[in-house]
Order: C-alpha cells, then structure tokens, then sequence
C-alpha cells in the first residue's frame, strides 16, 4: 500500500510540474516574439543598434534553442523530462532577468542566448513528460499543450507592443522574468521524488537511427523551411514589413501579427481534429503545409511589387501562419517514422531542424534590411525600408519553400502505423 501511495504521489507531483511547464512554455513563446520583433523600433531608438545586430540578437535566441533540443533530446531518455523541464527553467528564467538590465549589444546577445537556450530546453522536457505520462495520447497532449504555449506569441503581439509603448521596454521584459520565478518556483518545490536515476547506456544510437532516415528527412525539410519563414515574419521583420511596405499603421500591423499567433495558436488543436476528420492521413495535411507555404510567399512577393497591396502581405502572412501551427502534426509523424523509445529524441531533431531554419532566417532578414540602412534615414534612430528589401528577402525564401514542397511529396502516409525503416 505504501508503495502505491509512493507512485500516486510522485504521479501528481508530476502531472503539476506538467501543468507549470505548459505555463512556462506560454511564456517561451512568448520570449521568442519579443526581442526584436515586437520591441525592433524601440531597442533601435533607445539603443541605436543597426538591423543587423537587432537579427543577431533574434537569433542568438534560436540558435541556442536549436541546439539545446538537440543536446537535450539525446540526454532526455538518459535523465527524464522532470529532470530536463527543471534545468530549461532555471537558464531561461535567468536570461529574462538578466536582459532588461543590459545596454550593451554583445552582452544583451549572451543573455538571449541563455534564455534561448533555457526556453529550447523547457519545450523538450515538456515533450518527454508528456511521453511518459501520456504515451497513447501524445499527439493530442501535445497539441493542448503548444494550444496554451502559443498564446505567448499573441500576448507579446499586441497587447505586449501596447504596454511597451506606455511603459517602456525593460519594464514589460522584467515583468515577463517575474512571471517566469513564479512559475519556475513551485516546479522546484515538487521535483522530489520525480527525478529518476539516470539511465546508462549508448546516447548516440537512437540519434544515429533517425538521420539516417530518408523519410524524416523529407519532413524535417518541409518543416523547417516553413517554420524558418514564419518565425521571420513573428521575430524579426513582420511587422515592420507591414508598416513600412504595406503601408498600415504600427496599430493596425500589431494586430495583424497578434492574429498570426492566434492561428497558429488554435490550429495546433484544429490540425488534429482535421486529421481525424481525413480518416488519420498525415501525409495530406503535410502537402496542405508545403503548398500553403508557397503560395504565402507569392502573395507576399506581389504585395512587394509596388505601394498600395499591402493587403496581399497580410494575405500572404495569413496563409503561411495557418501550417505554422501544425507541429503537432509534424511530431505525430516522426513519432510514427521512429521507434516509440526515440520519441523524445526525434521530435527534439525535428525542432532542432526547424530552429536552425529560423535562426538562419532572422540572420539573412537582419543582414538585408542592414544592406539598406546606409542610404535611408528615420527619426528617432528608426528607419523605414522600401519594399524592396522585404520583397529581396522573400525572394530568397522561395527556393527552400519549393524544396520543402518537394520533399513532402516522399514522406510517407503512417495513418497512426509505425513506420522505422
């Protein structure tokens, strides 16, 4: 009896560090949008720091998140999501802190990564977790848990952009560090008894198993071209593109960008309930992600061609947005394509992937706006670009978002059967 108490009590300890981490995650999400996204025309008044280094600092973030899912999801059978989720809080609770109360680029730079790094390894422990303690309900699980996580993105759109403009950046991004402690507190408080010993064992074999899989590959691709698009548009330069490009209002393409999240947000439950209403057929939903991609980037690519269409960017946003919210369905097909052990490890390569994808995007979005700067001129230290950096830069997003059309023709249809040859 005393034992069954034992795994009762270490259950609920566990199912409430799930709770926090969907919370944190919220959080995370948020933090990817912040910097420099929703505050890109602040920072660069405030500190007057050039496109470029605003794109570094941007994907500072997602480089670091990239890596750490990789690290983290060859370590996670090894040490369990508790022992995981608890680690990604702490580093990415002590980023958020630490930012606000930095002036200079190159150390603001290391604060971002810390808190990339931390965020990165919040999503992977909550992945894990949710293995372990819904193993039959993953994909659904999941999708419930990135529905919460991605409300982040449309807190830090325009209700975030709001409250920066009246209260200024470090006071909203010390706000968010604050609400990270609370959450993160209760998490340490009921880790007892929850962190199994670790695992021995050969840490790269699974890691071996899935990149030597044609099949994962082909999504891994039409995943993260789309997300590196995407994220883009949420991180780096979407709103600005509207306001300088689409001629709308900085109110008006705050909107915008917060409707952006909201999509992504529901669709990482609506994906699932379409998928169930298509008789459980992954593949189809993957060739919709691909073409919708494509044809996102051609609205947006005619938007760019000249003054008054900048309805055609927010239509071409809009499209881009909705596959962006079906990594739930993305991960239910790795799940399929690997063993049920790798499961942890190989939605970690598939996020990895996708933020490598990103963190190259923001760089390439920084790095051709920057191109631009020396010719112009704003006040306040901001700058408005024409329409022909954003249009040059989606150019260059058109031939991976081809390619992940491509490869999604050769991944194969799982129907809810295990794939892993």
């Amino acid at each position: 009896m005393r034992n069954i108490v034992t795994v009762l009590e270490i259950e609920r300890r566990k199912h409430i560090i799930l709770v926090c981490g969907v919370v944190l995650s919220f959080l995370t999400s948020m933090s990817k949008v912040l910097v420099p996204g929703a505050m890109f025309a602040e920072l660069q008044k405030d500190l007057g720091i050039s496109a470029s280094v605003l794109g570094s600092m941007g994907a500072a973030y997602m480089y670091c998140y990239a890596a750490s899912q990789l690290a983290l999801g060859i370590l996670s059978a090894r040490y369990g999501g508790v022992r995981i989720i608890l680690f990604g809080a702490i580093c990415f609770t002590s980023g958020g802190l630490f930012f606000p109360f930095l002036s200079s680029p190159e150390i603001m730079i290391a604060a971002r990564a810390l808190t990339g790094l931390g965020a990165g390894t919040v999503f992977i422990g909550l992945a894990k977790l949710i293995a372990d303690l819904y193993p039959d309900r993953f994909g659904m699980v999941l999708g419930i848990a990135l529905f919460i996580g991605y409300f982040g993105p449309v807190t830090g759109g325009f209700p975030m952009m709001w409250c920066i403009h009246h209260f200024g950046w470090r006071a909203m991004m010390i706000a968010a560090g604050g609400a990270a402690v609370i959450v993160t507190i209760p998490m340490l408080i009921f880790a007892g008894g929850t962190l199994k010993p670790p695992v021995s064992g050969q840490t790269l074999e699974p890691l071996l198993f899935i990149l030597k899989s044609g099949r994962s590959w082909a999504l891994f691709a039409t995943s993260s071209f789309l997300y590196g698009t995407y994220y883009a548009i949420m991180t780096t330069l979407g709103k600005k593109s509207l306001e300088d490009a689409g001629n709308f209002s900085s109110a008006a393409a705050a909107v915008i960008i917060t409707v952006l999240s909201i999509i992504v947000a529901c669709n990482n439950i609506f994906a699932n309930m379409v998928m169930k209403w298509i008789g459980e057929r992954r593949k189809a939903m993957v060739l919709f992600a691909g073409i919708a991609h494509v044809l996102g980037i051609l609205l947006v690519l005619y938007g760019c061609s000249g003054n008054g269409r900048g309805i055609w960017i927010a239509a071409g946003y809009f499209i881009i947005a909705v596959p962006a919210g079906f990594f739930s369905v993305f991960s239910t097909v790795v799940k399929e394509l690997n063993p049920p052990e790798y499961v942890g490890l190989a939605v970690a390569v598939l996020n990895c992937l996708a933020f490598v994808l990103i963190a190259v995007c923001g760089n390439m979005a920084g790095a051709v706006l920057a191109s631009y700067e020396s010719a112009l001129s704003g006040t306040g230290g901001a700058i408005a670009y024409p329409a022909e950096a954003y249009r040059n830069f989606f150019l260059l997003m058109l031939a991976p978002a081809v390619l992940g059309l491509i490869t999604s023709f050769l991944i194969p249809e799982t129907q809810e059967k295990s794939i892993r040859k």
